[in-house]
């Protein structure tokens, strides 16, 4: 049954490197695999926008690197048994398919969900797919341009409680909508794979 929904996601290599990104529905992933990839998702301002999953490559002309950014449907937090499809889908591609993980969060609650509940979801993700398959997690603060100090601080306190991250600069605080910040998500990618000799 796996190998017949992977053939479903488009153009995926097996065994090029992957980016999975993920979190809950409107927080920014669409937008971000927009901005590092040749991914053209559909981009809404209402949840559940991301009908399947979306592959993009990123290719570096001059170094010859490629890499998979694939933008997931927002999976929520509940067992396994209670999800739809959609979301079965995005944790077939955390499990079949991800080298890192890419885990965004909204610290503003715009898109519905607050931050203890997009905390639970990190859990969730952590215990399945980076305690048992030691997939890397990185964690991007997304909507900085909207998100107040306190939001934004009040989320990092939080990460830090649960011993999620060691300290401020374990995040990459992000505006996908404008960019600001994408650079220095796709320099954390591009070192994290030349340091596993990741090459294509």
């Amino acid at each position: 049954k796996c190998r017949i929904d992977l053939m479903q996601v488009p153009r995926v290599d097996l065994i090029l490197p992957s980016v999975v990104i993920a979190g809950y529905p409107n927080v920014g992933k669409s937008t971000l695999v927009g901005k590092i990839s040749s991914a053209q998702p559909q981009i809404s301002e209402y949840p559940f926008t991301t009908k399947q999953i979306y592959l993009g490559i990123y290719y570096d002309q001059y170094k010859s690197r490629y890499f998979q950014v694939i933008d997931t449907p927002g999976i929520l937090d509940r067992p396994m048994s209670q999800r739809n499809s959609i979301e079965k889908q995005a944790i077939l591609a955390l499990n079949t398919i991800a080298t890192i993980i890419i885990f965004i969060f909204d610290p503003t609650a715009a898109s519905g969900y607050d931050v203890p509940s997009q905390i639970k979801l990190l859990e969730e993700v952590q215990q399945i797919f980076s305690e048992d398959l030691e997939i890397p997690i990185k964690i991007v603060i997304n909507k900085i341009d909207f998100a107040t100090s306190d939001e934004i601080n009040l989320l990092l306190t939080k990460l830090i409680e649960m011993k999620m991250i060691s300290n401020n600069e374990d995040v990459i605080r992000t505006n996908a909508k404008d960019g600001e910040n994408v650079d220095n998500i796709l320099k954390y990618l591009l070192k994290f794979f030349k340091n596993r000799d990741f090459r294509r």
